[in-house]
């Protein structure tokens, strides 16, 4: 028996509620995807202080692949595609917070919340743990390094036990 993730099943399901065909539903959902995860690296790229002159050549690269990307559906990377650099530029909000505020519970609890959302990435494709996983890596060590150099080993120790939450929902999925 295989694990199967209702994600890509759910991809058409908007463009239906407003009266659509299932093939037209799927193209719009492609689309909106591809636009998204389009948007959103460029986003991230300009927080990361890449130069506009790049930014330019990767969103002309970004429309190309686009075109074909949105004309048929094989899996559900797309899906991954479009959410992927929201969570980079949430990570990276996420740092900031941390090195800015003094409420330790509430950055704990946005921690926690983030990373067991990430753990839903398996739901939309079973293998889509791992790019949740790299984002999580990414937060993880944007946190040690630029947050707890004083005390590494209570912050690797605190992160584990929320970095446990991060698997519940592939536990789930897999039950």
């Amino acid at each position: 028996w295989e694990i199967r993730s209702p994600g890509p099943s759910l991809l058409g399901i908007p463009g239906m509620l407003l009266g659509l065909s299932l093939g037209t539903s799927i193209k719009l959902g492609l689309f909106l995807c591809s636009l998204s995860g389009g948007l959103g690296w460029l986003r991230f790229l300009k927080k990361c202080g890449v130069a506009d002159p790049i930014l330019l050549i990767v969103a002309i690269m970004l429309g190309l692949e686009a075109g074909s990307s949105i004309t048929n559906f094989s899996s559900a990377n797309i899906m991954l595609y479009a959410i992927v650099p929201w969570f980079l530029c949430l990570v990276w909000k996420l740092s900031i917070y941390w090195s800015e505020q003094n409420r330790e519970f509430k950055k704990c609890i946005l921690t926690m919340l983030l990373l067991i959302t990430l753990g839903f990435f398996s739901w939309i494709k079973t293998s889509g743990i791992i790019v949740a996983g790299t984002i999580g890596a990414f937060l993880f060590l944007l946190l040690l390094i630029t947050q707890f150099q004083n005390s590494p080993w209570r912050f690797c120790t605190t992160f584990a036990v929320m970095g446990s939450l991060f698997w519940v929902p592939f536990l789930v999925l897999e039950k």
